[in-house]
């Protein structure tokens, strides 16, 4: 069965936006891994192991959540206030 010219115009277009919208997408994620090693290069050393500590331990609560049993709908949800949010580097870094 062939489609009408419409259509096939409207896929085409729908397939060029798609593209379009991975490519902004990857250069977008480049620009970001960019820009994150640029303000790694401005910590000290004591600073990034602070950083990694917390990026470590929100990975192991983000793990918790991916990887808890789906049986258990007696889960907590994640109270989020509670989390200390602050970084561990900046003009108020000790």
């Amino acid at each position: 069965m062939e489609h009408p010219p419409l259509f096939q115009q409207h896929q085409a277009l729908l397939d060029q936006q798609a593209s379009q919208a991975q490519s902004q997408s990857k250069d977008w994620n480049e620009f970001d891994d960019t820009r994150f090693k640029n303000l790694l290069h401005r910590m000290n050393q004591q600073q990034m192991h602070g950083f990694l500590g917390m990026l470590e331990r929100r990975c192991a609560i983000l793990r918790s959540i991916l990887y808890a049993d789906p049986s258990s709908s007696s889960s907590p949800a994640i109270d989020l206030t509670d989390m200390n949010l602050s970084l561990p580097y900046g003009p108020h870094a000790t």
